[in-house]
Formats: structure tokens, C-alpha cells, sequence
């Protein structure tokens, strides 16, 4: 059977400094069921790429990845990557 072995990296990226105040929640589900969750907290270091989720992804799988702003409802440009390797 088919894997795939994925490093998911949540990112914190805004442009206005006043967003350094907010906090951040990433969530990864595998079909429906959530299997990792992250809060980047105010004064983490957004651009670090330390903040890291390692994953191995069954097949046949749907993989879902949300994010959210869990201080206020304030909309900022927040995202991640996602890269893996598939293994027989």
C-alpha cells in the first residue's frame, strides 16, 4: 500500500505589526477526524519554519487543513505548507 510521509508547516504571516497581538489555530483532519491541532501564539516567531507537524498520510485518505484566528475575527493572511514523499 501507498503512504505518504508529510512535514506540515503552519505559517503566521501578516503584514501589520498590531497582528503580532493575535493567536492562531491550525488544524489537520483525516477524513472528517481531526489528528493534529496548533496554536501560534502572539510573539512567536511568525516566519519560523521550527513549527512543524509530522504526518503520515494512510491511503484513500482526504486530508483537510483549516485555519483561524482564535483572538477576534480580524481576517489576516495566515497559511502553511505541506510536503511529503509517497513510500510503496
Amino acid at each position: 500500500q501507498l503512504y505518504i510521509k508529510t512535514i506540515f508547516q503552519p505559517q503566521y504571516m501578516v503584514a501589520n505589526a498590531g497582528a503580532a497581538t493575535e493567536d492562531f489555530r491550525f488544524v489537520v483532519k483525516f477524513n472528517d477526524q481531526e489528528v493534529s491541532s496548533m496554536i501560534i501564539a502572539e510573539g512567536t516567531d511568525r516566519d519560523a519554519f521550527y513549527n512543524v507537524v509530522n504526518l503520515i498520510i494512510p491511503p484513500y485518505t482526504k486530508v483537510e487543513v483549516t485555519a483561524a484566528n482564535v483572538t477576534d475575527s480580524d481576517a489576516n493572511n495566515i497559511g502553511g505548507v505541506l510536503t511529503g514523499r509517497v513510500y510503496a
